[in-house]
């Protein structure tokens, strides 16, 4: 009976010690799994200022510093890897990297086969064009003195002329002391009437004497007030016409020129749907360069990189147009089925909504920038 007793209690104590040192176990194993996580591959390319490349060979920008905040949040070890545009989606498909991030736009036919994490970023395309800051006094002659102004510079020119060959035509037989002398002489002094007069100076030095003359001054006086005002009316209409006239307005106004873009980007599918002439470069900086020196007539590209070149590589030898059009949501790419897009989605909401994230957007964008 105790041997019985015995056995049963050995053959209980064989089968609950491996239990019980279960629990324990798969605790220990979720540690080690923790603290041996592989390192993620984050592909990225140079597209200022959301993604640029230092000196030293480090990585900075608004979605590098945003994707910084979110795998210290959520505990991820990584690196990151510089690929092109069409290789970094390539390799986000399959699987070859773990997430890319730079300025990527979320289109339907990305997400056909790429995840993507909610948008942390919406904008919209716009269009560059050079601008000449040099030899802005030669500029703003050119714009003011234009073909227009000169014909109506000339037909007042001779209309004066007319007016005084008239007052002249009634007083130089009788009024030698002012108009007399020779034709060319007496033309002359009528001609400084007709201005002098015109302009309501009224030096007094020269007043026509006969009833004729008198007549002429007359209608002379009531028809330069007129003329005075539509003169200047029309100069003024002329130079604010010619001081907004931009070549380019909008995108309707593209397909008369070479405009540059980045292939495989939503800029030139745009382009391409509209059936505009495109001049593909390999990076935005090098398209933005081409438009700075005048070797391709304008640029479309995602509003905030335009703006940043513009204003820190190119030196304003580029204009970018006010508004943007085509909405653009940034996001981050990710496989299809990744588990990542949860945890992330969570850590960019919390990111975005927060003053971190506004005075991130400042920093690259300016104290205008808006989400």
């Amino acid at each position: 009976m105790f041997s019985r007793t015995f056995a049963l209690y050995t053959l209980l104590f064989i089968f609950c010690s491996p239990a019980r040192a279960q629990s324990p176990g798969k605790h220990a194993l979720k540690k080690t799994d923790a603290s041996k996580q592989r390192e993620l591959i984050i592909a990225t390319k140079s597209s200022p200022p959301f993604a640029m490349k230092r000196s030293d060979g480090k990585w900075t920008g608004i979605s590098i510093e945003l994707w910084q905040v979110l795998a210290k949040e959520l505990g991820l070890r990584y690196r990151f890897k510089e690929l092109g545009l069409q290789q970094m989606l390539d390799q986000v498909k399959r699987g070859k990297v773990d997430a890319a991030v730079a300025s990527l736009t979320i289109t339907p036919s990305r997400e056909a086969y790429l995840d993507f994490t909610h948008p942390f970023h919406t904008t919209g395309l716009a269009i560059g064009i050079h601008s000449a800051r040099k030899n802005t006094i030669l500029r703003a002659f050119r714009k003011i003195f234009t073909l227009e102004l000169l014909e109506l510079v000339g037909g007042l020119f001779l209309l004066l002329v007319f007016m005084g060959m008239l007052v002249w035509w009634f007083e130089h037989q009788h009024n030698h002391e002012e108009f007399g002398g020779s034709a060319i002489h007496g033309i002359g002094a009528g001609f400084w009437w007709s201005v002098v007069t015109m302009t309501t100076v009224g030096y007094g030095d020269k007043s026509p004497r006969t009833l004729g003359g008198r007549v002429v001054a007359m209608l002379w006086i009531f028809l330069s007030l007129v003329l005075v005002s539509s003169f200047t009316a029309a100069l003024t209409s002329l130079h604010t016409v010619n001081v907004l006239e931009s070549h380019i307005k909008s995108p309707n106004d593209l397909h008369r020129l070479k405009v540059a873009t980045v292939p495989n980007s939503t800029s030139a599918r745009f382009l391409e749907n509209r059936h505009i002439q495109t001049v593909m470069y390999k990076d935005i900086l090098s398209a933005s360069k081409a438009v700075a020196n005048k070797q391709a007539g304008a640029i479309v590209y995602d509003a905030p990189l335009l703006r940043y070149l513009s204003q820190h590589r190119l030196h304003g030898k580029m204009t970018v147009l006010p508004g943007h059009f085509k909405r653009q949501d940034y996001g981050i790419a990710l496989p299809p089925g990744s588990d990542m897009r949860k945890p992330l989605n969570k850590a960019i909401l919390k990111m975005i909504y927060s003053d971190r994230w506004q005075m991130l957007l400042k920093k690259y964008l300016g104290p205008n920038a808006t989400q």
